[in-house]
C-alpha cells in the first residue's frame, strides 16, 4: 500500500479536484492511488486529518480563506506540532501582507489560484517533494551505514571474544587469566 499522501485543504470541491488532477498527472509515481489524497474543507478538518496521518503526509496544500479554521491558523498549529511539515498556501484573494505572514508562520510557498498556472504549480510542488525524498534517502543511507558498522562491530567482538575464550581455557595461570580478562573487556569496549 502506498504511504505517500498529500493533504489538500480547500472549501471548494472544484479546487480540491483540480489539485488532485494536477498531482495525479505530474506526480503519478509518488501519488499512485486514490488513497494518496486526503481532502478537508477547512483547517479544522485538515488538522484532524494531519494528526491521524502525520507519518504518511508528505505535503499539504491549504487554502487561506475558509470557514471554521482558516489557512493562517492551520499553518500556525500544523507547524507547531509538525515543524518539518511542508505546507504550500494557496489563494486567489490573499494580499501581499497575508502571503508574507503565511511564509513567516511556516508555509514554504504560495500558489496564486487566480492564474492556476500548471507549470508554476508543478515547480512549487516538485521542490519540496525532491527535498523530502533526498532527506528520506539520506536517512536510509545513515541507517544502512549504522547497521553495517554495528554488524561489523558485533563480528569484531565475536571474533575477539572467541579467541580470548580459547586463550582463557588454555592459560590457567592466575596472572595470565587476569590479563586476558582485562584485554577482553578492552576489546568489548572498542567493538561496542
Amino acid at each position: 500500500m502506498n504511504n505517500n499522501k498529500i493533504l489538500i485543504i480547500d472549501d471548494s470541491k472544484t479546487i480540491r479536484q483540480l489539485f488532485k488532477k494536477l498531482l495525479t498527472d505530474f506526480f503519478s509515481n509518488i501519488f499512485e492511488s486514490p488513497d494518496s489524497f486526503l481532502f478537508a474543507t477547512n483547517g479544522k478538518e485538515g488538522l484532524e486529518l494531519l494528526e491521524e496521518n502525520s507519518s504518511e503526509i508528505l505535503l499539504v496544500i491549504t487554502d487561506v480563506f475558509m470557514p471554521k479554521v482558516g489557512g493562517k491558523e492551520f499553518v500556525i498549529k500544523a507547524i507547531e506540532n509538525h515543524p518539518n511539515l511542508k505546507i504550500i498556501a494557496a489563494s486567489d484573494k490573499a494580499s501581499k501582507e497575508e502571503v508574507i505572514d503565511l511564509l513567516k508562520f511556516g508555509a514554504i510557498d504560495f500558489i496564486d489560484k487566480k492564474s492556476f498556472n500548471k507549470k508554476i504549480i508543478v515547480e512549487k510542488i516538485k521542490e519540496p517533494l525532491k527535498e523530502i525524498f533526498l532527506r528520506k534517502a539520506s536517512i536510509s543511507k545513515i541507517e544502512e551505514d549504522t547497521n553495517r558498522v554495528s554488524n561489523q562491530k558485533k563480528s569484531c567482538y565475536n571474533e575477539v571474544f572467541d579467541f580470548l575464550e580459547k586463550e582463557l581455557q588454555e592459560n590457567h595461570s592466575n596472572n595470565e587469566y587476569q590479563k586476558l580478562i582485562i584485554l577482553k573487556n578492552k576489546f568489548f569496549t572498542i567493538c561496542t
